[in-house]
């Protein structure tokens, strides 16, 4: 009896933690979203790292091309951010994956597409990681299955890795193609970045409000 107090009150530790994991990571996204501009202009290198923003990978890697930033640096970055959250996703595939993934499938047809998909993923270990990216399938959808499937912790990390290093390359590529002209658009859009953050700003409230009136618009 004691041994099951035990595991009831280890799982909703962990379902606790990880809830928080991803509510901040949630959070985090809104938060970049307004601070992006500003670090677009001026510290693209840390913005990778903290979100894996595209425009800052491009930014990058035309940075690298000139010499202003190593290359490496540029690639590397953005696992810092993206492998931390999408072990979070992983780990609630773990806990509440089926859970969650039979909420949004209901039909009969759509769960067997599920099984199979999550059978699919759970033969092919780290190769649907490293192709994430490039897959029709949302990644979150594909961490959750990750988790669900039983898929270790190690292998989701070195498909989440290798998918990672293999898609910021592909977009640093196109900065490094672009060089000089890349900065010289970056250094225009810094004259009114400002501007562009308020908007944002506006934006983001303008929303929150709607969706807070549109329950009582519909009643």
């Amino acid at each position: 009896m004691s041994s099951l107090r035990e595991n009831v009150r280890g799982a909703s530790a962990a379902s606790r933690a990880c809830a928080v994991l991803l509510l901040a990571g949630v959070v985090a996204t809104y938060v970049l979203s307004v601070l992006t501009p500003s670090l677009l202009a001026h510290h693209a290198l840390l913005l990778e790292a903290l979100s894996g923003n595209v425009a800052s990978i491009i930014i990058g890697g035309a940075e690298a091309r000139v010499g202003h930033t190593p290359l490496a640096l540029v690639l590397l970055a953005p696992l810092l951010g993206i492998v931390l959250y999408d072990v979070a996703v992983w780990w609630a595939g773990r806990l509440w994956g089926n859970a969650l993934l039979s909420r949004f499938v209901r039909t009969p047809r759509g769960r067997r597409r599920l099984a199979r998909t999550e059978g699919w993923i759970a033969r092919r270990g780290v190769i649907p990681l490293a192709f994430a990216y490039f897959l029709p399938l949302p990644n979150p959808a594909t961490y959750l299955l990750c988790g669900a499937s039983g898929m270790t912790l190690a292998a989701f990390v070195l498909g989440d890795v290798v998918g990672t290093l293999l898609w910021t390359s592909v977009i640093a590529g196109l900065g490094w193609a672009a060089g000089r002209p890349a900065l010289r658009l970056l250094h225009a859009f810094d004259h009114y970045s400002v501007a562009v953050t308020v908007a944002v700003v506006i934006v983001l409230v303008a929303v929150r409000r709607l969706r807070r009136r549109a329950p009582v618009a519909r009643r």
